[in-house]
């Protein structure tokens, strides 16, 4: 952001909620948010205000912006991952072995994936539309919230991104530490190689 830009976020920040920020504050949401842009922050801030329980009452967490900023869009919402699943119609686990395996094959990896480790038949059983009442809710509200959950411990397991890479055959094969801290392979000797 530049400097006019950063001013109006650490006005917005500070007026929109009460108590205002002290300079310690601030100083926190500059050292995670000053490099980026400034629409992109505003839109992330303004999302992530919305996202809470009680939505504009609370101020976005800097790291917050940052985690909404660093959400891969091409991840399924839980909602979309459902109706890939389920949806009467078209859902990857309806209809018969032969239809349920051509479509799991079209769903987005991660989707693919969180239907391997729950399990399709375990999936399948799930009883979702069960409309008797348990502890103030229906059965299948209870069992669409445990799914949820399933699915969000999923996204936080495999990071989405990494687990698509992944399984989906294309870009990345394995996952290389090493790589990624940019430090080259140190060279493997064989047997009664000297170095």
């Amino acid at each position: 952001m530049n400097e006019h830009d950063w001013l109006l976020f650490e006005q917005w920040l500070d007026t929109s909620w009460h108590p205002g920020l002290d300079a310690a504050q601030i100083g926190v949401y500059a050292a995670e948010l000053r490099e980026l842009e400034y629409s992109a922050v505003m839109a992330a801030a303004r999302a992530v205000s919305l996202l809470h329980d009680q939505p504009g009452k609370w101020r976005p967490k800097p790291m917050e912006i940052v985690a909404y900023l660093s959400t891969d869009p091409s991840v399924p919402t839980f909602a979309e991952a459902y109706r890939l699943l389920f949806d009467p119609q078209r859902g990857a686990l309806i209809g018969s072995p032969d239809v349920r395996a051509e479509r799991m094959a079209d769903l987005p990896a991660v989707v693919r994936e969180f239907a391997r480790r729950q399990g399709g038949d375990r999936l399948r059983m799930l009883p979702l539309d069960d409309s008797s009442e348990s502890r103030g809710k229906t059965v299948g509200e209870w069992a669409r919230r445990e799914l949820e959950e399933a699915w969000n411990r999923h996204l936080e397991a495999t990071g989405g991104r990494e687990v698509a890479a992944l399984t989906s055959g294309a870009g990345v094969r394995q996952l290389d530490p090493l790589a990624v801290l940019g430090i080259e392979r140190p060279v493997e000797l064989g047997a009664g190689e000297a170095a």
